[in-house]
């Protein structure tokens, strides 16, 4: 059976089903019910101090009760139209029969909720048969994604970042969803009452959703990176465009400290765009799970660079953290000695070069003075901290840091070598210079 043969009959599956649909609802084996739904509405939604009015209201429906439903799908898997399609789908997926049966059982329910609701036309079902087709084929399907985020203003309603991705201000619509009552507890809806200062939609062609998660937060990372902003996923749903694969939802429950908010304007919308397409690739994702890859030095930073801009712990601790992310890009395995010496030294330089220091002195006594703080931390003391300065400046050092050893594609200790001879050796400063202007194309808002 070829693929535009299995089209051809599931059409005719269909058509089957639809008759005996029709027939035992004559026979009064398939009933309607009417089932209780509340809907969560919003009265009122300011975004400028995010205060969210909420009210609920009730409505009834009209739904097909499902024990006929089932009834008639067990009925039609008995037909050898329906064996014959699941053989075939068992072995072009390489699977085992049981596991095809309830793909294709899936299918006809889905079809039998547009057949009740008389929304089956011949172009809706031709769209529904190539979308159960093409994901037993593994080919990729559309996501809808949502991400609610906390630490970032937006002067404008919204900023495209990419193709099918946009970073906007949220809605009285993410608020207002409807879910039936009949079913709770099994099923209550965990979307938080608490205003999101942005909503990340992705509307992307992917073949299973893990493959999100990676391309998600490097958008996010990109975004923490594009300024110092202490953003955070706070609630996350997902809705794909598919017969066999389901949405799903998540809400986190981390205690987090924003330290810096940023604020986006429409001028960032295009820098955002060239920005998030150099630096969002290269940031290094476990690909599966869509975490940070902690066996990389910049995997490392990257970490402790956001625990500095999140963790809910004195600026004293979190200046620390930004001091490992630091050391993370700058030392060498093999170092054990001068450490805060060699480490102010190659930030002060990379700062100058960089032209975010006019003068690489107070660069070299900023990073001395935080690994001061730093030191302090591993050994169990505490040094107060009653300004922010150096904390500023050291989470833009580590900031400016990380995007320049994303784009540049040597091997770490080459280049923390070449920082080393170009403090002494002019044509080391030279090369070093040139391999910066050549390869660092952005550094952010």
């Amino acid at each position: 059976m070829e693929i535009s043969t299995l089209k051809e009959k599931l059409y005719c599956l269909v058509n089957l089903t639809a008759k005996r649909f029709d027939e035992y609802v004559d026979l009064g084996k398939i009933r309607q019910r009417e089932y209780l739904y509340v809907k969560r509405v919003v009265l009122g939604l300011r975004y400028e101090d995010r205060s969210l009015v909420e009210g609920s209201k009730f409505e009834i429906r009209n739904e097909l009760e499902p024990s006929g439903v089932h009834e008639l799908v067990g009925m039609i898997k008995k037909e050898q139209l329906f064996r014959d399609i699941a053989v075939f789908i068992a072995k072009v997926c390489n699977t085992n029969e049981g596991q095809a049966a309830f793909w294709l059982n899936q299918f006809l329910i889905k079809i039998l909720k547009y057949y009740y609701r008389k929304e089956l036309g011949r172009e809706k079902l031709s769209y529904l048969i190539d979308l159960f087709v093409n994901e037993l084929m593994g080919k990729a399907i559309i996501w809808h994604v949502e991400a609610w985020l906390m630490g970032i203003n937006l002067d404008v309603p919204k900023i495209e970042l990419d193709e099918g991705v946009v970073l906007r201000r949220p809605s009285k619509e993410d608020f207002e969803i409807m879910y039936p009552i009949h079913v709770l507890p099994l099923y209550k809806p965990i979307i938080p009452s608490r205003v999101p200062d942005a909503v990340l939609e992705i509307n992307r062609r992917e073949k299973l959703t893990p493959y999100l998660y990676p391309y998600k937060e490097r958008v996010i990372f990109a975004l923490q990176l594009y300024k110092p902003c202490s953003l955070y996923e706070v609630y996350a749903r997902w809705k794909p465009e598919a017969i066999i694969q389901v949405g799903g939802e998540r809400a986190s429950m981390q205690l987090l400290s924003p330290t810096f908010r940023c604020t986006l304007t429409k001028e960032d919308e295009r820098k955002l765009q060239e920005f998030i397409k150099i630096i969002a690739p290269k940031i290094p994702l476990d690909e599966k799970r869509g975490v940070l890859e902690l066996k990389s030095y910049l995997g490392i930073a990257l970490t402790r660079y956001r625990d500095a801009l999140l963790k809910p712990e004195p600026i004293s601790n979190k200046i620390a953290y930004a001091t490992f992310g630091l050391e993370a890009l700058y030392l060498k395995g093999e170092e054990k000695q001068e450490l805060s010496h060699r480490l102010a030294q190659r930030v002060s330089k990379v700062m100058y070069l960089l032209n975010r220091a006019s003068n690489p002195k107070c660069v070299y006594k900023d990073v001395k003075r935080a690994y001061g703080i730093r030191s302090a931390f591993v050994h169990g003391s505490h040094k107060e901290l009653l300004d922010r300065d150096l904390f500023d400046k050291i989470v833009e050092y580590l900031r400016l840091s990380i995007l320049m050893f994303i784009q540049i594609s040597v091997k770490k200790d080459w280049l923390v070598e070449l920082i080393d001879d170009a403090l002494i050796d002019e044509q080391s400063n030279k090369e070093l210079k040139e391999l910066l202007d050549k390869n660092i194309i952005t550094l952010g808002g």
